[in-house]
């Protein structure tokens, strides 16, 4: 049967999952789950995933959602030996494991992408949580102050955070100058040959992607 990743390509969430795949250099099977069409509701993806959110992996009998939950099962499963994502070293194991905790608690509760794009959300109603994330961005400018990567030579903590800090460059047009630090975080990992052969660049992703963050008039 092998591995499939239910994915909808504008998804960072859904790229989080394809670079991983893509740098354990592992075969997989893509089922598109496109939101703008309602794919999600459909009781054959219903079947799937309960939530009804992307991504979702498959591999053989073993169903796996929620993104870093899908990372951390293939770096369990696959990433062994010269293909790890997890540093050897209690230190920067400790820190992968712990930058990966704080996008769980620090970062991901400030989202705003599927509020603003999906949910309704107003510039006012959206203005602390906003705010709480630039705060907290301005953490992890100092986290990646004289570094390239987040831990090490690169880790699991780094493909689990680039995602997401690349769609608030996006979303909130976050001046580089500001945020020096993680505008060279972002451009170093999307260089990666992992990241820029994920679907997300080239069919319509990041397109996609723009054009709704353009369209949310307080965004633009």
């Amino acid at each position: 049967m092998g591995i499939t990743l239910y994915t909808f390509y504008p998804s960072d969430n859904c790229l989080r999952a394809e670079t991983v795949l893509r740098e354990l250099e592992l075969q997989y099977e893509v089922e598109i789950v496109d939101l703008m069409k309602g794919h999600q509701k459909q009781d054959i993806y219903g079947s799937v995933n309960l939530r009804k959110q992307v991504p979702s992996l498959k591999d053989d009998d073993a169903v796996i959602t929620e993104s870093v939950a899908c990372v951390m099962y293939l770096q369990q499963v696959y990433g062994v030996g010269k293909k790890s994502l997890l540093p050897a070293s209690k230190k920067e194991l400790g820190e992968c494991l712990s930058y990966i905790a704080q996008f769980h608690e620090k970062l991901n509760p400030n989202a705003i992408a599927g509020t603003a794009l999906f949910g309704g959300g107003t510039k006012e109603s959206l203005a602390p949580r906003i705010a709480k994330l630039k705060q907290e961005l301005t953490v992890w400018e100092k986290i990646l102050d004289g570094k390239d990567f987040l831990v090490g030579d690169i880790s699991l903590a780094d493909f689990v955070l680039f995602p997401f800090f690349n769609t608030q460059f996006l979303l909130l047009k976050l001046p580089p100058e500001e945020y020096p630090n993680l505008f060279r975080f972002v451009s170093e990992m999307r260089e990666r040959p992992s990241v820029k052969e994920c679907r997300y660049w080239g069919e319509g992703g990041y397109e996609v992607f723009a054009a709704l963050a353009k369209g949310v008039e307080f965004l633009a």
